[in-house]
């Protein structure tokens, strides 16, 4: 083994460049690359076989970044070791366009096996990995001639631990005996929902023992490289089990916020980018205190909506819980059963389009929306300003049998002048009249204000006079008369639906549709937002061609169908 001033100095190298990169970028992770920087240079200088100039190698080993939020680290790592990314690729971290995203994307960046982000995943990835050299092996080696005898290595840090899809790829890795697989779990105690004293206080080794792994343990993640060397060592020694490290980090190590949860999801402060480490003290979180209403459910989203459709059968506790929408999906099961139970269950779902920006479309929704809305009993709220919000609210609140999602944006929102909670309480409402309109523009949440402005530009560069329509839930809005229905959306006047997700869905109010029938991109939300033409000007080129497309026809409101839906 043997370690000095060099491997010290590349180890810095690796944690500057990410606290540099995201402070460029003014986005991101910068405390698990600070943490994990001398595992990573153990690995890739003593151990991992790869060939930059060949990236596509079959007998490469594999390195998948479970923990995707800390892909600065990977980034770095490739850079370093001569992949095609560039400085000025790291200097457009988490930039439009860039092939360094926020969230590590197979297609977009060389030396990146799969795309993760969404924790668990990445490690559920790592096993199959480590089964397709099993299988490949078995295929293809002959005696004398070996084609495949690579390894998978995996990063994964609490949040991974914490989901079940990690435990459910965990167990199956260990019934299969994958010799190839080594995990090393990034053990800083701190996750996004902070200490994870607070939600996650298991043995997780013990865990892995049970599922048939062999485990090691480094104490001194942040100094001990020959224990880091020694520990993968061991573990290629075993060969019919797979392997996970328990490496003890401190997350941000070197900061001022080292060790806390400051320094997760946030780029450091100009002045502690070449600042000195403070002590720091984790508080203490004590079990068995009832009396309060804040759970901490950990990076568990399946188990949340699950925990929270008991809490609410109970009939003493409205709950309501938070995650990204996106993450929704990750408790689609149960989130369906909120629904058939007649439960009342609130999803408060942030983070809801492209406009949550730099995190890119690994956590950025598309089709969760209309997932959603599809499902009976349950109403799905995405309101444009704080009144509909407090419409989506009292809704949720007074709803006794519905659960409701409540999607809601990372970026602030104008306040709309024609709505108010009344209005909202209907599903709909006009926003925006003029009485000889030639289009209505139909939208929700984020993309209203953008509709409002667009009016005004068509009445400015075209002389066309637009109605926009908020339609804060669809389920709300269906339950309406048809007098009124046929009030907000009128006979004679073509639609256009405007909305940052999947277009599926708008055809029951809109004749034509402008959405988002692709992945998102990581970059600021502005930039994201202009490069699919969700401004005014690209709005209003859509609602040109919608007027000249309907103009001498005779135009139904959607409202008028031959029957209404059985409900």
């Amino acid at each position: 083994m043997g370690y000095n001033d060099v491997d010290q100095l590349a180890i810095n190298t690796i944690r500057t460049l990410a606290v540099d990169a995201t402070f460029k970028a003014n986005s991101g992770h910068p405390g698990a690359p600070m943490g994990m920087a001398p595992v990573s240079h153990v690995l890739f200088n003593k151990f991992m076989s790869f060939n930059p100039q060949n990236p596509d190698w079959a007998n490469r080993d594999r390195f998948v970044l479970s923990n995707g939020h800390g892909c600065m680290l990977q980034y770095a790592l490739l850079h370093l070791f001569g992949y095609q990314v560039s400085m000025d690729d790291l200097k457009s971290f988490r930039q439009l366009d860039s092939i360094t995203p926020g969230h590590p994307e197979a297609h977009d960046t060389p030396g990146v096996e799969v795309t993760t982000g969404p924790l668990g995943q990445g490690f559920a990835n790592a096993v199959g990995l480590a089964i397709a050299e099993r299988h490949s092996a078995a295929v293809f080696n002959k005696p004398g001639y070996t084609l495949f005898n690579n390894y998978t290595y995996c990063f994964f840090g609490d949040g991974c631990a914490m989901e079940g899809i990690a435990s459910e790829a965990a167990s199956m890795a260990g019934h299969l005996k994958l010799g190839n697989l080594i995990a090393i779990y990034d053990d800083n105690g701190i996750s996004i929902d902070g200490d994870t004293k607070c939600a996650f206080t298991e043995d997780v080794m013990k865990r892995f023992e049970a599922y048939g792994w062999h485990t090691e343990y480094v104490k001194d993640g942040d100094h001990d490289l020959e224990g880091i060397e020694a520990a993968i060592k061991k573990c290629q020694a075993v060969t019919d089990k797979p392997s996970v490290i328990r490496l003890t980090t401190t997350i941000g190590f070197g900061s001022k916020l080292q060790g806390t949860g400051g320094v997760h999801g946030n780029p450091l402060k100009a002045d502690d980018c070449e600042g000195n480490a403070v002590d720091f003290q984790p508080p203490e979180y004590n079990i068995g205190d009832w009396s309060g209403r804040y759970l901490r459910y950990g990076v568990r989203e399946h188990a949340m909506a699950a925990v929270m459709n008991g809490l609410a059968a109970y009939g003493t506790v409205i709950p309501a819980g938070g995650t990204f929408l996106n993450f929704v999906s990750y408790a689609a099961g149960a989130v369906r059963l909120s629904a058939l139970s007649r439960v009342r269950t609130i999803y408060v779902a942030t983070h809801d389009s492209i406009g949550l920006g730099e995190d890119g479309p690994t956590h950025q929704p598309i089709e969760t929306l209309a997932h959603f809305r599809a499902l009976p009993n349950c109403m799905v709220w995405r309101p444009a300003d704080g009144n509909e919000t407090s419409a989506a609210y009292y809704s949720a609140l007074t709803s006794k049998h519905t659960p409701s999602i409540l999607a809601l944006t990372r970026q602030n929102l104008p306040q709309l002048e024609a709505s108010t909670i009344e209005k909202a309480l209907k599903g709909a409402y006009v926003a925006l009249e003029a009485p000889d309109a030639a289009v209505t523009l139909i939208s929700t949440g984020s993309e209203v204000s953008i509709c409002i402005e667009a009016a005004t530009y068509l009445k400015e560069k075209h002389g066309i006079a637009a109605r926009v329509v908020s339609v804060p839930c669809f389920e709300v809005f269906d339950a309406q008369d048809k007098a009124y229905k046929l009030q907000v959306l009128p006979d004679n006047i073509p639609v256009l639906s405007v909305e940052a997700l999947t277009t599926m869905g708008w055809e029951r109010y809109a004749h034509e549709q402008f959405g988002l029938n692709r992945f998102g991109a990581s970059g600021p939300y502005k930039d994201v937002y202009k490069k699919f033409e969700f401004t005014p000007e690209g709005i209003s080129k859509r609602a040109v061609a919608t007027i000249d497309f309907y103009k001498g026809h005779t135009v139904r409101s959607p409202i008028n169908r031959a029957f209404q839906q059985i409900l």
